[in-house]
């Protein structure tokens, strides 16, 4: 917990409300036609992500479960049920039981999967808390993302207060990685991705995508915006 506590310190690292997550979730409900009742945010924060898809989005019932006190006490003001808790230690301690009763229509993790210890084993974990139809809402950092790579190729791979070398990520992931962690029990359905543009790419970027002819669009993805559904049995 003390390299989150040092997260204070980045002002609105608790307090962000994620908009493009609920743009996201807006066009994927409608085009398959179906409504979120019962929402469970995992990492929750302070919990305006969680009020903002619940007056956008009609959502009646949303839970969250929140790593850090402060956090987790701002959400309670803001959702209908925080617990402040790790929800890998639940799932290994047998605690879910402890989560409100009921199945959700959707899980979230945004921005908190690269942050386990076992991303793979809380994922698997997943499907019985879900309604049969339910969906895992994600959003993953681009490991491939050519900020990373020019890093690499400089031999600077240090760790950053934020971003995508944020020191408190744990696992790092790529589209096809993200695959392989929902294939047991996930189909993916839908996927869309946070990216630079020309307006907004740095000089090293715009060296790189001129000889390329912009081929390679994935390496300025900064970040993957995905929902699976659970697999029919």
């Amino acid at each position: 917990e003390t390299l989150y506590r040092e997260k204070d310190k980045v002002q609105t690292y608790y307090t962000l409300e994620r908009a493009d997550v609920v743009r996201f979730l807006e066009k994927f409900l409608r085009k398959d036609g179906r409504k979120l009742v019962r929402v469970l945010e995992i990492g929750c924060s302070g919990g305006g992500t969680g009020q903002l898809i619940k007056e956008k989005l009609g959502v009646s019932y949303y839970a969250g479960v929140e790593l850090m006190p402060d956090a987790a006490t701002a959400a309670a003001k803001r959702i209908d049920w925080v617990k402040c808790d790790n929800i890998e230690e639940m799932i290994e301690q047998g605690r879910l039981g402890e989560l409100p009763e009921g199945k959700f229509d959707a899980i979230l993790f945004l921005d908190v999967l690269e942050h386990l210890y076992n991303p793979w084993e809380v994922v698997n974990a997943l499907p019985q808390l879900l309604n049969p139809n339910g969906i895992l809402v994600g959003s993953i950092p681009n490991a491939g993302n050519l900020y990373i790579l020019w890093k690499l190729m400089r031999d600077q791979f240090e760790y950053e207060d934020e971003g995508l070398l944020d020191r408190t990520h744990l696992r790092f992931f790529t589209l096809q990685t993200i695959k392989n962690m929902l294939r047991k029990h996930f189909e993916l359905v839908f996927l869309d991705s946070n990216h630079d543009t020309w307006k907004t790419m740095n000089w090293q970027q715009k060296f790189f995508y001129i000889p390329t002819l912009g081929l390679w669009k994935r390496l300025f993805i900064r970040q993957y915006l995905f929902i699976g559904q659970v697999k029919k049995s």
